[in-house]
């Protein structure tokens, strides 16, 4: 499961904004003069539509940043030193507290290899 876990879900993710794209494109298709079969679809379900991928993104948000912790809490330290190492520095699309969390799990991964001046850094 922990080679297969961060592949699930980065799939949950690349399933969410697809989900997203395509629904918005059925948004954007039903009201054009065209489509009106697809009004009669997607218009009264619009609502219902949005709950799908953003399920999907929350799940995928929340995942990615526990995934960490679940790998050094089942004992594969070099696995949670692996996924975490190039995800300590917040950007665009990783947020301030999700880089502090995988720092932590970083750290706590390397006192539990005994490289103690590299958990200081």
């Amino acid at each position: 499961m922990r080679r297969i876990a961060p592949i699930l879900i980065s799939f949950c993710g690349s399933l969410g904004l697809a989900t997203a794209l395509t629904y918005f494109i059925g948004i954007y298709l039903a009201f054009r003069p065209e489509y009106q079969q697809w009004n009669a679809f997607f218009v009264p379900k619009a609502i219902a539509f949005m709950v799908v991928p953003y399920v999907l993104l929350m799940a995928y948000m929340m995942l990615r940043n526990l995934l960490g912790a679940w790998l050094l809490e089942r004992g594969h330290i070099e696995d949670a030193l692996a996924y975490t190492t190039s995800r300590t520095r917040p950007n665009l699309l990783r947020g301030k507290r999700e880089a502090l969390n995988h720092r932590l799990v970083q750290v706590r991964a390397l006192i539990a290899l005994e490289r103690y001046d590299q958990a200081l850094l």
